[in-house]
């Protein structure tokens, strides 16, 4: 269940994918057929069906205008250049829509990344034991006013570069300190 203090963790929306589909993927979703927008009968469906072309083609687009940006258009797959060339061309409307940045509400990285460090930094400062990791969560939900589903959310992705983000954020803060000395 959601509470209040549930800010920070990006909710994961319909149309909205993880990862960027293979070039094969974006493609076929980029070029829907009449029958997948114009004659489907149902609303919803033909909704997340313009979604996922408008998706693929934006993503062609980035891939695209990277090429171009590089210097270096024949380093992509010709199927993406051709597409984007024809775009550009034939619909430029839809070019641009492609072009314009997606906007919305910023996913409060830097705050998650906080929140994960103050979770690693309780976790290596407690003594090691069964239940060290639910008494940090806890520790940092409580200090954050947020709840423990969010903070252990945010702390347990499974995303390596997380984990590394986490570990270069502790040690760039533990930089600034001083060494801990021996004496009280």
């Amino acid at each position: 269940m959601a509470g209040a203090g549930d800010v920070g963790v990006p909710k994961a929306r319909k149309g909205e994918r993880p990862f960027v589909p293979s070039v094969h993927t974006l493609l076929r979703d980029a070029n829907p057929t009449w029958f997948e927008i114009d004659g489907e009968p149902d609303p919803i469906k033909r909704a997340k069906n313009e979604r996922a072309r408008d998706f693929a083609t934006a993503e062609l687009m980035k891939l695209y205008r990277r090429a171009l940006k590089s210097g270096k258009p024949w380093r992509i797959e010709p199927r993406v250049f051709y597409f984007c060339e024809r775009i550009t061309n034939e619909e430029p409307e839809r070019a641009a829509k492609a072009m314009r940045a997606r906007t919305g509400a910023p996913d409060q990285r830097s705050r998650r990344l906080s929140i994960a460090v103050d979770v690693e930094r309780e976790v290596l400062g407690a003594p090691k034991g069964r239940g060290a990791l639910a008494r940090a969560i806890a520790s940092v939900a409580a200090r954050r006013k947020c709840s423990l589903a969010a903070v252990r959310k945010i702390y347990l992705q499974g995303d390596p570069e997380w984990k590394e983000a986490i570990t270069v954020s502790l040690e760039l803060q533990n930089l600034g300190r001083p060494p801990p000395s021996a004496e009280p």
